[in-house]
């Protein structure tokens, strides 16, 4: 099996003045694409786990990220030792609705980058590339939710 992915974000802000609304000023246009090939080297990946699911009130979901419990779209088990990309994203319409990531909910999302903990609240994404090293994972990855109100997650991760 050949494993090819391929990674786009964009950010585009622009500045409307009550004066010229009719002549935007572009402040800023971040781009960053990034192509994985299959293996294990830089700016290559392995295995891509990708999900959708709903994370009910103050409830917790854990992913077991090296221990053959997780499946790619072919169902080919997963075990990985680091990821080059994570990207999860917040479906819900509510921003005041959040979740802490990490390997207890609340720590150690990213080992390698000393973050403790990322904050995703409604309506936004948590995104993080390092293609040509990785970062090495720890064993278990959960969203915990930390409101009283489900939501709808997108989740996705590339490594090795």
């Amino acid at each position: 099996m050949t494993l090819t992915a391929y990674s786009l974000c964009t950010i585009y802000a622009r500045l409307v003045t009550t004066l010229a609304l009719s002549a935007p000023v572009s402040i800023i246009n971040m781009g960053y694409k990034q192509s994985y090939t299959s293996g294990t080297g830089a700016y290559q990946v392995q295995y891509a786990y990708a999900c959708q699911a709903t994370l009910g009130a103050t409830a917790t979901a854990t992913f077991n990220i090296k221990s053959l419990v997780l499946q790619d779209a072919q169902g080919n088990s997963l075990v990985f030792s680091k990821w080059k990309l994570i990207c999860f994203q917040n479906l819900c319409t509510t921003h005041a609705v959040s979740c802490c990531l990490g390997s207890n909910g609340n720590n150690n999302i990213l080992l390698a980058a000393k973050i403790d903990k990322a904050e995703c609240y409604g309506r936004s994404q948590f995104f993080q590339s390092i293609p040509v090293n990785g970062l090495t994972c720890a064993s278990i990855f959960k969203v915990k939710n930390s409101t009283t109100t489900a939501f709808t997650y997108n989740l996705l991760i590339l490594g090795v």
